[in-house]
């Protein structure tokens, strides 16, 4: 309540409390406000999760917006979120964010039922997301608990991000319509410590990448920034070695201008590494 009592004429910033280190030194012993609890944080590596945004001057509370968006913003780096479970409403305020951005409500000043501070600011998010990271295992979790952790998914977004309800085909034109810098998509099974089979690289999951690679050959931005398609531990018809289903349908992606390729899947945050892993990148 100090922060809202004492911006009067500005936002307040609501921060999720939990047990991860965030390094701030103290300053009430030298603050000329030593009532005001102030904090100066520095460094380190973890994140701050916002609940709510508040603006105090015009008596808005943003809240209903900005969890699905600290939600989605920890869904596409692969991990689960620790603030609550996502409710349906979450579900509804996010399709909107994504749908008014698709229609570049705010770029084109166009009337919107969306207030033009979440329009900003969800534009502004989505034009600096430059790599998505889909782990499929978070995606059929809504909550899980272990370890001393409670853990929660998104198994209520499913509807917007998939294209059927009870598969692992992830739509990935969709998130390209409003993460239009975006430069790699990739998309893993990894309920645990191990890899598992994710994607099935089936006919009809096929078409659908090459109508997206067509969407990002069109794009004005994509077709500048866009680089790599990542499936790691694709899960192959007629239980085919991966190497053959890239002989097999390689021709088919060169002539949109990508490429298949076998390769070993890595990443800086994640230790561990997947073999099997399938490539599809800009020529």
């Amino acid at each position: 309540m100090t922060a809202v009592n004492f911006a009067s004429e500005g936002i307040v910033l609501q921060i999720v409390r939990d047990q991860t280190s965030t390094y701030f030194f103290n300053c009430e012993w030298w603050s000329d406000f030593s009532t005001e609890s102030e904090r100066l944080f520095i460094g380190g590596l973890q994140d701050f999760n916002f609940i709510s945004i508040r603006n105090i001057e015009e008596c808005k509370n943003y809240e209903n917006f900005i969890f699905p968006l600290t939600a989605f913003n920890t869904m596409i780096q692969g991990y689960s979120q620790q603030i609550r479970k996502a409710k349906k409403g979450d579900v509804k305020h996010l399709e909107a964010m994504i749908n008014e951005e698709i229609l570049c409500k705010l770029e084109n000043k166009m009337a919107s039922q969306i207030d033009e501070y979440i329009l900003r600011l969800f534009h502004h998010f989505a034009i600096n997301i430059y790599h998505c990271v889909i782990n499929l295992d978070w995606m059929d979790i809504e909550q899980w608990k272990g370890g001393g952790l409670t853990c929660f998914g998104y198994k209520l977004f499913r509807s917007l991000f998939f294209i059927e309800s009870d598969g692992n085909r992830v739509n990935i034109l969709y998130f390209l319509q409003f993460l239009v810098n975006l430069k790699s998509f990739t998309i893993f099974y990894k309920p645990y410590r191990d890899y598992k089979e994710s994607v099935l690289m089936d006919e009809s999951f096929i078409a659908e990448l090459i109508k997206t690679i067509k969407f990002i050959n069109n794009h004005k931005k994509l077709s500048k920034s866009f680089e790599e398609i990542v499936i790691v531990y694709p899960k192959l018809p007629k239980q085919n070695e991966l190497n053959s289903f890239i002989s097999q349908n390689d021709a088919l992606f060169v002539e949109n201008g990508f490429k298949l390729m076998h390769i070993t899947y890595s990443n800086i945050r994640r230790s561990d590494k997947c073999e099997k892993t399938l490539s599809i990148k800009k020529l």
